[in-house]
């Protein structure tokens, strides 16, 4: 909006005041001035005001602004004429709740305006008409007020002329039916506070306004109205020699709004305290005349309450200002932001991350430093009935949020070795969401690949060969032993979630639950061959899935070992190999916990090294054990070692189906 600063200074003695001391207080007050040209005959100010503050698109609205930024009083009463109003109040009433002012005026004389009035509408652009019309334009620049006029011989009605001005908004033919010709003619002038929704319609109506009076300059303030109207009459009258007749003012009753409630603790914690003497360097908070004053110039009613300040906000401000923050900025603005100290306070509490973030970090740096990559997917996928749908999805594969992480690692995986890429090691630190029990839930969970890749070999002339089971789940050891986190690997059971929506992707043959303190915690198999041969995957290709929630319960202090240093044994160990015929049926935890639970002071270790399935049998399998024997104080004899065995044997026979096929020593 152009602004002059000749008609500025009309409205505000800007004695003293230059447009560029003007321009900084404008901008830190959230006015952006975006030029300023000067020439010789005024000076010309461009200033753009944010979307929220249409009271300032006319020039009241931004003097009203810039005097209560200077402190100088606002002058608009100098063309006003002195009208004797009457007024009628129209109740509630829906069908005709438009306010209304109107005026008869005979004999005006329509000719060329004034060169004082051209100039001023050449400085925003709008080209001149006559004395009339350019008087209507000149009082929507300054006022932001829409006038109508209409034809006073042509009315049906000329006793009661609201009749015929509600029939032209009824029927939105707001066009005036007013022909201009040079002479003298008799009009009805009347102006209307048009709802908000209507603006647009009615700017596109008017002939009267030029382009440059778009809708978005068109803001109808009832509180200036009457002020506009009386400026109206007054150069109507001394500019078109009209002689105007009594004033009908048609008002609704007024809406009485409730204040606004500012604590002044609240108001000095967000604005801070303020420099009161720069020598001493001494601060202090607002005090309520400051703040009085502030808002009294913005035209806010304030009452002081005993903890806060009773704000009632001006009609045309109730846009942009409904909060306490709102009114606490505009004191901020107004007073100057760079008025207050602008330090923040300082604090001696240090601040720590909690147990859960440590935790996650832990996880992703161990699973970096053993050679996996991380990835990030879209939580989206595709829609199933047990899965969480979203409204409005952007497209047929975002319908529902994801319960599992493994799908999209298995499918990122396949895309990449279709792109001809080798197969990579990866995870995933995401969250998940469950309906369960129309209860919906959000986890984090940890999901990876690992194998595939061709890169194992006993010897340098064989050939290379991918992970097998044991070796992946050795690698998935020492990722638990990393994070001290001891996990016990069991059996897979249909009743654990994760495993039965998960099974999809699994062999039922290769596959375990991982279980820590008790709490099932995740699934580890290799990829079922199905998808194998159908992705293009590795066959030998491992997933996991944990749910990482259930690991972060515990604190770091917590160690899942106890590490103790002791002496290294100058003497010799002795190994005895146990051959053991189980049933499938048993776990190898529990041969193990036995012998761990009868071990002998002398077992140094305990070790798996074999385990095939009897063909002749389908029912059984052959487990072979490595203990290994050795003391701190002498050479260990046969007979010792044997003794210790065969306490282990027994101990195994007494509590489990099982057949000791042989025992074999290795020295």
């Amino acid at each position: 909006m152009n602004i002059s600063w000749k008609w500025l200074k009309e409205l505000i003695n800007l004695k003293g005041i230059t447009p560029q001391y003007l321009a900084e207080k404008l901008t830190l007050a959230g006015f952006e001035v975006e030029n300023i040209e000067t020439n010789t005959e005024d000076t010309i100010l461009d200033i753009s005001s944010t979307a929220n503050r249409s009271d300032t698109l006319c020039m009241v609205g931004i003097a009203r602004e810039i005097s209560a930024l200077l402190q100088k009083p606002l002058i608009v009463n100098s063309r006003q004429s002195q009208l004797t109003i009457n007024y009628r109040d129209i109740g509630d009433d829906e069908i005709r709740g438009t306010d209304y002012v109107y005026t008869k005026i005979q004999g005006i004389e329509v000719k060329r305006s004034p060169v004082w009035l051209q100039d001023r509408l050449k400085t925003n652009g709008i080209t001149c008409q006559n004395n009339l019309l350019d008087i209507l334009s000149l009082l929507t620049l300054k006022w932001g007020q829409y006038f109508e006029i209409l034809n006073f011989t042509d009315m049906h009605n000329k006793d009661d002329p609201f009749e015929t001005i509600w029939k032209h908004k009824k029927s939105n033919a707001l066009k005036p039916n007013l022909e201009l010709r040079t002479g003298v003619q008799d009009i009805l002038i009347s102006a209307l506070i048009i709802p908000k929704q209507e603006v647009k319609h009615t700017s596109q109506c008017l002939d009267l306004f030029p382009s440059k009076l778009s809708a978005k300059n068109i803001r109808i303030n009832r509180n200036d109205i009457i002020l506009a109207y009386s400026e109206a009459i007054a150069l109507i009258k001394y500019l078109c020699r009209g002689k105007p007749h009594r004033t009908i003012c048609r008002i609704k009753t007024k809406k009485i709004y409730k204040p606004l409630e500012v604590s002044l603790v609240r108001m000095n914690n967000i604005l801070g305290p303020i420099l009161r003497c720069s020598k001493n360097k001494t601060y202090d908070n607002l005090q309520i005349k400051d703040i009085t004053e502030i808002l009294t110039r913005l035209n806010f009613s304030v009452k002081e309450k005993t903890n806060y300040l009773a704000i009632t906000v001006p009609e045309y401000r109730l846009n942009d200002i409904s909060r306490d923050v709102d009114i606490i900025e505009e004191i901020g603005r107004v007073y100057g932001f760079d008025n207050f100290l602008d330090k923040l306070p300082k604090y001696n509490i240090k601040g720590n991350k909690n147990n859960r973030k440590l935790t996650i970090d832990t996880i992703r740096s161990v699973l970096r430093t053993i050679g996996l990559t991380e990835t990030v997917h879209y939580s989206l996928t595709r829609e199933r009935s047990s899965l969480i749908s979203i409204y409005n999805p952007l497209t047929e594969d975002c319908k529902s949020l994801r319960k599992y992480l493994l799908e999209g690692l298995i499918a990122s995986s396949s895309y990449n070795i279709k792109q001809g890429n080798e197969p990579v090691e990866t995870f995933e630190i995401g969250r998940v969401f469950s309906n369960s029990q129309n209860i919906k839930e959000e986890k984090l969970n940890l999901s990876g690949i690992i194998g595939g890749k061709e890169y194992l070999r006993n010897t340098w002339s064989m050939k290379p060969t991918c992970l097998t089971w044991f070796q992946a789940k050795g690698e998935m050891e020492e990722i638990f032993e990393r994070l001290e986190i001891n996990i016990e690997w069991v059996q897979p059971d249909l009743s654990f979630e994760m495993y039965q929506e998960t099974l999809l992707f699994l062999d039922p043959k290769k596959v375990a639950m991982l279980r820590h303190e008790n709490k099932t915690i995740g699934i580890f198999g290799q990829i079922r061959l199905r998808w194998s041969q159908e992705l293009n995957i590795p066959e030998r290709t491992y997933l996991f899935e944990l749910e990482i929630d259930q690991l972060t319960n515990r604190t770091l202090h917590q160690k899942a070992y106890n590490h103790a240093l002791n002496v290294y044994s100058k003497y010799p160990s002795i190994i005895r190999d146990i051959a053991i015929i189980s049933p499938k049926n048993i776990p190898v935890q529990a041969i193990v916990k036995i012998i761990k639970e009868n071990i002998d002071p002398l077992v140094e270790s305990i070790s798996l090294f074999d385990v095939y399935d009897i063909y002749s049998s389908t029912c059984t399998k052959s487990l072979g054990f490595r203990i290994k024997y050795r003391s701190n104080t002498m050479t260990l004899r046969n007979k010792q070692v044997d003794k210790a065995n065969c306490k282990i044997e027994e101990a195994i026979k007494a509590q489990l189906p099982v057949q000791i096929r042989l025992s074999s020593s290795k020295e």
